[in-house]
């Protein structure tokens, strides 16, 4: 955001070299561990889903390796290497993980600012968009707290959002840069995972506001979802959210601390590679998944509109995350 003060790192020539020479797509994810189905395949909600695009959530999850964190750069103005690895990454798998080497600065100055806004009451809870439309808040479904910002100087919380607003305006330039290297794939590169729903090239259409979200402990969830299962009602127009990214912001996160975002490998993936974990995972009966830690400056890409997924309970410590939506339309 212009005129903030936090200043991004300045990489030596030969750090970026080094950098570079490591911006190479990480192998195929190896090794699983098994959890229990992520909706009671005897319940209520488990009727309401059957047969369709959550369907799989009443697998059991074969919780795969992480993929190898992706270097970024959301500190540059334009990093057009590491929007082309987030672009490969998801036309291949759907999904990614990257460090983004952000000023520890503003980092830590967005975190901060995040947990004065959940102190200040400024967080609520937040429904779902379903084609379309704003549907009420489910404490059956997702219990985090959420506020809507953007750069609009006339808004309230423009001025105790200042670092926030930065790390919108980095993410934002990411987004951009990452739709257009997706557009520059050929058919073939593009695979089922990097184009329009019948195969097109995808081009930027706009962008939501930055979602700022808590989860205040105390098992706090978000149940398994598709951010855009239905195309966000915006026939004719665009496909509506096609790519989700969200950056983290808790300093010393580990794995105990739970709150993983849960990432369900969608099947296409697997049309390529059917000797591949994922394909294995599912011929035997499960829901492939890759858990994302929710550390400070990772930040987790992927299909809006075609990867299930679902944020694990936080038992204890406050979970802060940042989210962007990215609109498309065919190229």
């Amino acid at each position: 955001t212009e005129g903030t003060p936090y200043a991004q790192p300045s990489y030596s020539s030969s750090t970026r070299l080094a950098m570079n020479k490591r911006r190479r797509l990480p192998a195929r994810m190896t090794g699983h561990r098994e959890s229990p189905p992520s909706i009671d395949p005897g319940s209520a909600r488990a009727e309401q889903i059957r047969g369709g695009p959550l369907a799989d959530a009443l697998l059991p999850t074969a919780r795969l390796e992480a993929p190898p964190f992706l270097e970024v750069d959301l500190g540059s103005l334009r990093d057009e290497a590491g929007a082309r690895l987030v672009a490969r990454a998801i036309a291949e798998r759907g999904l990614c993980q990257c460090r983004c080497g952000l000023s520890p600065e503003l980092g830590a100055a967005a975190a901060a600012e995040a947990a004065s806004l959940y102190a200040d009451g400024e967080l609520a809870p937040r429904g779902f968009v379903k084609e379309g439309r704003r549907v009420p808040p489910d404490p059956e479904q997702r219990t985090d707290l959420c506020a809507m910002l953007t750069d609009d100087p006339g808004h309230r919380l423009h001025a105790k959002t200042q670092a926030l607003l930065a790390l919108d305006a980095a993410i934002e330039r990411l987004a951009v840069e990452t739709v257009a290297q997706l557009g520059l794939l050929d058919e073939r590169d593009r695979g089922p995972l990097g184009g329009g729903p019948n195969g097109e090239p995808l081009s930027f259409s706009s962008r939501g506001d930055l979602m700022v979200a808590v989860y205040p402990g105390g098992g706090s969830f978000h149940r398994v979802h598709i951010d855009n299962a239905d195309g966000d009602g915006r026939a004719g127009r665009d496909f509506g959210r096609v790519l989700t990214f969200i950056y983290f912001l808790n300093a010393g996160w580990t794995e105990e601390d739970g709150g993983a975002l849960r990432l369900h490998i969608p099947r296409a993936c697997e049309e390529g590679g059917p000797s591949s974990d994922a394909a294995a995972a599912r011929a035997a009966g499960r829901s492939p998944a890759v858990d994302v830690i929710p550390r400070l400056d990772t930040l987790a890409v992927f299909r809006a509109d075609r990867v299930m997924h679902e944020v694990r309970p936080c038992p204890g410590r406050h979970r802060y995350a940042a989210s962007v939506w990215v609109t498309c339309g065919g190229g």
